[in-house]
């Protein structure tokens, strides 16, 4: 049986409608993925970068993002949280031009990084406290996990032209081990701080070298990306990618993943422009 359709997702078809038949040339978005997507409506927080994407005219979406959604979880065709590997019944009476997916930043520089790193010795320093048969086997389960949100969007999805649906994702930019979670109530509730503990754990203390191996890690996890998009040769079809490295400074982030007000509006800025070229 299909999974209910609980009143927020209803509450947000509905806006979805509205917004079509006020603005019909509007690239139809069902967007899905991890915390990049959905916090910043928590409680009493500003739009997330899915709010902040809607804002714009020439984009009409509807958002089942999670926060702490690790690609894993998130195509598991068992997994009931998710909606897309589920057919819930508004899935069915909907058309996209594209599902826009954030996914992949939690099996990076969340819990799972301890994983990717050797502990400090005096015999390794930098890009080489990375484990890189560990972290290239991780790659290569992402790669696996991305064919199959292919197959499922295949399954389930259709377009306005009765085509194959568009998959458009994102590479994150360099997040900052900076020790700092993501404050709920005022800072009475915080979530995380996902990097650092990593890194002390494996006394990886000197700054620099932090820095050095999670922007390595983002650049390995890009290129994944690049060399997916547009069914490349052993690529996947229909699978698009937008590097966003270098969109944020050091300002636009609020904790250690997470970018603040004004980074989400540079990224907003940044896919809707390329979401528009993508689909024109």
């Amino acid at each position: 049986m299909p999974l209910s359709v609980s009143d927020s997702i209803r509450r947000r078809i509905e806006q979805f409608r509205r917004k079509q038949r006020r603005h019909p040339n509007a690239k139809r978005l069902l967007v899905e993925g991890d915390s990049w997507f959905s916090f910043g409506h928590l409680m009493w927080l500003s739009k997330s970068l899915a709010g902040k994407l809607n804002d714009y005219k020439t984009v009409n979406l509807v958002t089942v993002a999670n926060p702490g959604a690790e690609l894993e979880k998130i195509v598991e065709t068992d997994n009931r949280d998710w909606g897309l590997a589920n057919n819930p019944d508004w899935l069915r009476k909907e058309t996209y031009d594209a599902l826009l997916f954030s996914g992949g930043g939690n099996d990076i520089v969340g819990t799972e990084l301890r994983n990717y790193l050797h502990t400090k010795s005096p015999a390794r320093t930098g890009k080489q406290l990375i484990k890189k048969t560990v972290f290239e086997a991780q790659l290569n389960r992402m790669r696996s996990q991305y064919e199959t949100l292919r197959q499922t969007v295949n399954t389930e999805f259709k377009s306005p032209n009765g085509q194959t649906v568009p998959i458009i994702t994102h590479g994150y930019d360099y997040a900052h081990p900076s020790g700092e979670g993501f404050a709920l109530l005022g800072g009475l509730v915080t979530l995380g701080p996902w990097i650092l503990p990593n890194f002390i754990e494996k006394k990886i203390d000197i700054l620099s070298e932090q820095v050095e191996i999670i922007n390595s890690l983002v650049d390995q996890f890009n290129d994944l990306l690049q060399v997916l998009q547009h069914g490349r040769p052993n690529g996947i079809d229909g699978f698009y990618y937008i590097d966003l490295r270098g969109t944020l400074d050091r300002d636009d982030w609020s904790d250690e993943l997470h970018p603040t007000a004004g980074g989400r509006d540079k990224l907003a800025a940044k896919l809707r422009e390329e979401v528009v070229d993508i689909l024109k």
